[in-house]
């Protein structure tokens, strides 16, 4: 089962983190403010498998990138993350680098990171994460919108060749 919720229940659920028995979580917060402490509700929500965030144009901030980062629930199999023009530039790169280590268990990933101010070290950052996901068997990765420059492209290509699964 699949449940989507709109940006106020979106945050009601974080405040009042429970055992989701759902295959699929998809959260909205378009539009609204979420206080860093509030994120630590994602650990929290035992049973959901794959969580789609969608963060369009929401500012984080430094610490509530990192905060997001950290509250990933490890036991995910799919994560989606729609980041587009949420201005999380380089410090944003290396909390999704960070997150992203804490989930082992990843077979799905979608990221759009559109838009993002990003550079060359930013997405190679967030590339070199991504291929240490030894089960990734399904990638999306949207970097338009950036400046990463031939370089970037060279580094993020050289380094999701590592992934197995994907390269046949």
């Amino acid at each position: 089962a699949t449940l989507t919720l709109g940006p106020a229940d979106s945050l009601d659920l974080l405040r009042n983190p429970s055992a989701v028995p759902l295959d699929q979580l998809r959260l909205r917060f378009a539009g609204v403010t979420v206080e860093a402490e509030e994120w630590a509700g994602l650990a929290r929500m035992r049973g959901v498998k794959e969580l789609e965030l969608d963060l369009r144009e929401v500012s984080l901030g430094r610490d509530g990138g990192a905060v997001v980062a950290d509250s990933l629930p490890g036991f995910l199999t799919g994560l989606t993350v729609n980041l587009h023009i949420a201005n999380i530039a380089r410090p944003g790169c290396n909390w999704i680098a960070r997150g992203l280590r804490q989930l082992p268990n990843l077979r799905r990933l979608s990221l759009n990171l559109q838009a993002n101010g990003l550079d060359a070290s930013g997405c190679l950052a967030v590339a070199v994460a991504v291929s240490r996901l030894g089960l990734l068997e399904d990638l999306s990765l949207n970097l338009g919108g950036n400046v990463v420059g031939e370089r970037g492209v060279r580094a993020v290509a050289s380094a999701l060749q590592a992934l197995p699964l994907l390269v046949q």
